[in-house]
């Protein structure tokens, strides 16, 4: 009850000071006041190491003055500037100058996408900047601020200029994640077989790595005390290890440059040494609430990070779940295991205790975050306990001290500290071929749906009660009971699912671009684009479609539909094709050497594509009538239609109500579709072509006459869309206009008769 009374208070504790910190006031002269179109000249500290990224550096910007038409105006407030440039050379405490607009991050504007901008706002950082080159960025000063951090920092521009000379590119890039915190030089590549691997957190600095550096100058400086009996008569061999322990614990802090989850760990680590120092190695669940206590004094927000929650519920779960696993295997020490076991060599029970012990490490580290992991992330890792095994000592282990000792020695003895990269390198070399491997297990990850917040106290209460089985006599009708409402909870959500009669529409924000996603009664889902960028930096598919999907409880997509293969629309399509089960896939039959991605979507979808169009009849899915409108299909005979025109236009009619998307339909096309079909009117339209101007003719909205008109945009876009003209049109003609710039998703949702619209942000519309 004491562990149960304390998460309380410390949720009700962070509770009380997240509205001020997500909705604080700002003064007058606040950045925050000057977002917009309108470009400024910022000048501002960086008070912050900077963040390299695989092909850009994020620096953190403590504004001070704004240059604006030959003036000069104070102001406040922290901005993270992002450089389209991997070669910045820039660091903490240069005093910069560059010329941007200012934005505000957009709110999570879809069900399950992941909230920017309380991400930055729990950093303090309310607003964002972005040059395209490291040149946009001008120098004005340097080595401002606090001078302890200009030495730290120095140092660790020398260890990181060490390491680009001395190790091997992937090598060194691992070196880099696990001794100075930056993982620029992992590439996506390997960061994602890091995750499929169940091994991701090594490449994090975190309470393992902190934790692996106590314990080994703990143990270290016991072995060496036992070579001296004059000490050991005058010190207490514990508690002098946990003060030696403490010196390497702080260095690496600083080495690791600092950052939020650097010291939240250490601060973790020197709770349970102080608790050495003062007799209480018993009481560690003090030693850890102790810590959970300064971590929230200082940022009350922590705890709403899920860092700070994977970190604290990983530290806790071995706390309670190793002595509980111990005594499920006190029967070792029973005849004739125990006279087994005393007869095996010494190298091999030390082995075998090894073994044991990391694998039971292991497991309650993933049981305690593994229902977390799945919340946040989507993925459990099947073969991690395996993996763990293995990595954790090669890279957690090894590799973290080799790297911590390398860092020191750059300054001691540069041959010395180069001997020990060599080795580090040989040893990274190995893991990351291992990792390789793991990844590569047929079934080695699995994605899973979202489970809900009570579906995960659900999931934590039965390995509890699982756990304590031989300790407390109700445990077992309480996990029988606990697993029937966790059954039922699965039963009624399998129900609603696939024996709901409503068909419900849902266009996501995904900027620039298309993504739909229609669940079907009786459990079929079509996915009609999926979103994308021309630089492929940001992939919808994964960061909004797949999250929107798995929040609804589905793992397949029985129609994946792609209107034509701009970026924008095909992009996203591509990582469903690879994370979810996909019965058929549709497209408008354009190929070229222009469309790149139509060679992964040809390779990706085999045998399930197939080209549809005007002329191949229409389909009928659970009562949904599905027509094909355009493009004219090859039975046809008639003209060829290119690029935007070609888009596969769709029109999906349940009972009454009917959805008319139209891809990006130009007026050529839209001439093409009145020639050709009968009638056209439809309840609801996704607005050809985002709402430009080459779109939207007055005879084809007379045609269609929607009562809502959905426009896929992107805010601040250039030229501005919809176009001021596309969008006093619909205006003109009484329709209801919805647009995911403003909205976010919007959703439909119909039994075939009545139609409930549920916009993500703002108000619901009123209905007819």
């Amino acid at each position: 009850m004491g562990l149960v009374f304390s998460a309380l208070i410390f949720f009700l504790f962070g509770v009380l000071f997240i509205g001020r910190i997500l909705h604080p006031s700002f003064p007058q002269n606040h950045l925050l006041h000057y977002a917009g179109d309108s470009k400024f000249n910022i000048e501002g500290l960086i008070d912050r190491p900077p963040d390299p990224l695989e092909d850009k550096v994020r620096l953190y910007v403590r504004a001070e003055k704004i240059h604006f038409q030959g003036s000069q105006f104070p102001v406040t407030g922290n901005l993270l500037l992002t450089v389209k440039d991997k070669k910045v050379d820039l660091r903490y405490g240069d005093r910069v100058r560059f010329i941007s607009r200012i934005y505000v991050p957009r709110p999570a504007t879809n069900p399950g996408a992941f909230d920017y901008r309380r991400f930055l706002a729990l950093q303090g950082i309310w607003v964002t900047a972005y040059a395209n080159s490291a040149e946009e960025v001008l120098r004005l000063e340097e080595k401002q601020g606090n001078t302890f951090f200009h030495f730290v920092e120095g140092g660790r521009e020398r260890i990181r200029k060490f390491i680009d000379e001395t190790a091997s590119p992937k090598a060194g890039g691992v070196i880099k994640a696990l001794v100075l915190g930056e993982r620029g030089d992992i590439s996506r590549e390997v960061n994602e077989r890091f995750i499929i691997s169940g091994v991701n957190h090594i490449l994090s600095i975190s309470g393992l790595h902190v934790a692996l550096v106590a314990g080994f100058f703990f143990g270290a400086t016991r072995f060496i005390l036992r070579f001296f009996p004059f000490l050991l008569l005058r010190l207490n061999l514990n508690k002098t290890s946990a003060l030696v322990a403490v010196v390497p614990v702080i260095f690496y802090l600083f080495i690791a440059g600092a950052g939020v989850a650097a010291v939240r760990s250490t601060i973790m680590v020197l709770s349970f040494l102080l608790a050495l120092l003062l007799d209480r190695e018993k009481d560690l669940y003090d030693a850890l609430f102790v810590a959970a206590f300064f971590i929230l004094i200082f940022n009350p927000a922590a705890l709403f990070d899920m860092s700070f929650q994977l970190s604290f519920f990983a530290v806790a779960a071995l706390l309670y779940f190793i002595p509980l696993f111990t005594e499920y295997f006190s029967f070792l020490k029973t005849w004739p295991y125990k006279s087994w076991l005393e007869e095996q060599p010494p190298w091999r029970r030390k082995m075998l205790f090894y073994l044991a012990g990391t694998l039971l490490t292991s497991t309650a580290a993933i049981l305690g975050t593994g229902p977390l992991a799945a919340y946040y992330f989507n993925r459990i890792s099947l073969v991690g306990f395996l993996s763990n095994l293995l990595l954790v000592p090669l890279m957690g282990f090894a590799g973290t001290l080799l790297s911590l000792l390398t860092a020191v020695l750059v300054f001691l003895s540069p041959p010395l500290a180069n001997i020990l990269t060599g080795l580090n390198s040989f040893i990274l070399e190995i893991s990351l071929t291992l990792v390789d491997l793991f990844s590569r297990i047929p079934m080695a990850s699995r994605r899973v749906v979202t489970p809900t917040i009570p579906e995960v106290i659900l999931i934590y209460g039965i390995l509890v009660l699982a756990a304590n089985l031989k300790r407390w006599k109700r445990s077992l009708p309480a996990l029988i009971l606990l697993g029937a409402v966790y059954g039922g909870i699965q039963i009624h959500e399998y129900i609603f699912t696939y024996y709901n009669p409503n068909l419900k529409v849902t266009f996501l924000d995904v900027g620039q671009g298309d993504a739909a996603v229609i669940q079907i009664p009786r459990g079929k889902v079509m996915v009609i684009d999926g979103g994308g960028t021309h630089d492929g930096s940001f992939d919808p598919g994964e960061r909004i479609v797949a999250p929107y999907l798995w929040r609804e409880k589905r793992k397949a997509v029985d129609y994946l539909v792609n209107s034509h293969p701009h970026p924008d629309h095909l992009q996203g399509l591509l990582f469903l094709l690879d994370n979810f089960k996909v019965e058929k896939v549709w497209d408008n039959g354009e190929r070229g050497e222009e469309f790149p991605l139509v060679q992964a979507l040809l390779e990706k979808s085999g045998g399930r594509l197939q080209t549809m169009g005007r002329g191949e009849g229409s389909r009928e899915i659970e009562g949904v009538k599905v027509e094909f409108l355009h493009p004219p299909s090859e039975k046809e005979k008639a003209l060829p239609f290119w690029g935007n025109d070609a888009s596969l236009v769709l029109r999906l009619t349940y009972g009454e109500v009917s959805f008319l998307f139209c891809g990006d339909l130009e007026a050529m096309g839209e001439k093409e579709i009145l020639k050709a079909a009968g009638n056209l009117e439809s309840t609801v339209i996704k607005v050809p072509h985002h709402g430009s101007k080459s779109s939207s003719t007055q005879p084809f909205l007379e045609a269609v006459r929607p009562r809502y008109a959905v426009f896929t945009v992107r805010g601040g876009a250039r030229p501005p869309l919809p176009n001021p003209a596309v969008l006093e049109r619909y205006e003109a003609m009484g329709t209801k206009v919805l647009r995911t710039d403003r909205d976010g998703a919007i959703t439909f949702v119909t039994d075939g008769k009545k139609l409930k619209v549920q916009p993500y942000l703002g108000k619901t519309p009123s209905l007819e």
